[in-house]
């Protein structure tokens, strides 16, 4: 099963700010047809307002190295455990997690669901688990990656200011498939 630890966060800067990785500093950043405002190291202000890392973000502080309790808190919490992640075999617990933060946690399950074949309630429990442990990993996340895609394309038919987007989230939800892997399948 996997574990929640720095190298999930790290995976998640990877995408989010991969400079920070790099630098060690965190950028504070405002993406212009973003509905999630001010946004660091993935937490977006607007829809995360209490987020207790925001007192040291506002006093100026930008450092990897102090922000990540704050960010590893939140992310276990908000994230990783509502979509049972530390329950999952560890190649497919990580893209769960990923898709969790860029689309929130029902959504995230309902793909996750999709993918296996179980029923689509939006909460990752026993039954849905159970499917999960009954598949190749490789495919369940080939399965996911088609209906991140397909919701994707939705969501930009939805919503057209999202169109520039598109490629990026498309890159997202192909990124986690093996070639080698689904190829053997």
């Amino acid at each position: 099963m996997a574990n929640f630890d720095d190298k999930v966060v790290y995976k998640l800067l990877e995408r989010e700010d991969q400079r920070a990785l790099h630098t060690g500093v965190l950028r504070l950043h405002k993406v212009k047809g973003d509905t999630g405002g001010w946004t660091i190291g993935g937490v977006a202000r607007r829809k995360n307002p209490a987020w207790p890392g925001w007192k040291l973000v506002d006093r100026g502080e930008r450092k990897l190295s102090v922000l990540m309790p704050y960010l590893k808190i939140f992310y276990r919490r908000n994230y990783w455990d509502k979509v049972k992640a530390g329950m999952m075999p560890d190649d497919l617990a990580l893209p769960v997690f990923l898709f969790a933060v860029v689309s929130g946690t029902g959504r995230a399950a309902l793909t996750l669901q999709i993918a296996v074949g179980a029923s689509p309630d939006r909460q990752i429990g026993p039954k849905t688990m159970s499917k999960v442990s009954k598949m190749v990993v490789g495919r369940i996340i080939e399965r996911m990656g088609m209906a991140k895609i397909m919701f994707y394309r939705d969501l930009v038919n939805r919503r057209p200011s999202s169109r520039k987007f598109l490629r990026g989230w498309i890159n997202r939800s192909t990124s986690d498939i093996d070639l080698q892997q689904t190829i053997n399948l």
